[in-house]
């Protein structure tokens, strides 16, 4: 996701509340964001242009400026063989636009190509021996307090519902009794 969320958490009657979440980019955004101004700069082009070269939406390149998204690796390689190939003078291919985003001292021995994230949507989450959460651990342990809390509430609303069909009940059947035995 390219985001990194922090959680605050207080102690509510109701088990654990939120308090704030802050969000900030996991990844080095701002040297990102220069590398491709000065790409736009150098080229001349506008940045719907430079998106072109990949063949990808503008909207996507500005995603990746703002750090609201993280550019995969492929993507990075595809963005830099198309400079390479149109912009050969900037000296700008696919291994520096990825050492931009994935810093190689931050993935010593990993396999570039395959670089993944590690808190992607797709990895599964063993809740029961979490000790010490990360950010999407926190997010998902929240989301259990809140709903574990809602049905906490729903079980206690159901049971007074339960209890004042009962007690209905209990009425109509007297009701019932003293009409027939008057």
């Amino acid at each position: 996701m390219g985001l990194c969320t922090y959680a605050r958490w207080t102690e509510h009657a109701h088990g654990p509340m939120l308090l704030y979440m802050v969000k900030s980019p996991s990844w080095p955004v701002d040297r990102f964001r220069e590398l491709i101004d000065q790409i736009l700069r150098d080229t001349g082009l506008p940045q719907v242009q430079l998106a072109a070269l990949v063949p990808m939406d503008q909207s996507q390149l500005s995603r990746w400026k703002s750090g609201s998204s993280k550019p995969k690796p492929e993507s990075l390689k595809a963005l830099g063989e198309a400079l390479a190939e149109h912009y050969a003078h900037l000296g700008i291919g696919p291994d520096e636009l990825i050492d931009t985003v994935y810093p190689r001292d931050a993935t010593e021995g990993a396999d570039r190509d395959n670089i993944q994230e590690v808190h992607s949507p797709e990895a599964p989450i063993d809740i029961a021996n979490i000790t010490d959460p990360s950010p999407r651990e926190s997010m998902i342990l929240a989301a259990m307090a809140a709903v574990h809390r809602d049905l906490r509430l729903l079980h206690e609303k159901v049971d007074a519902l339960a209890a004042e069909r009962r007690a209905d009940r209990e009425e109509i059947d007297r009701d019932t009794e003293d009409r027939k035995g008057a």
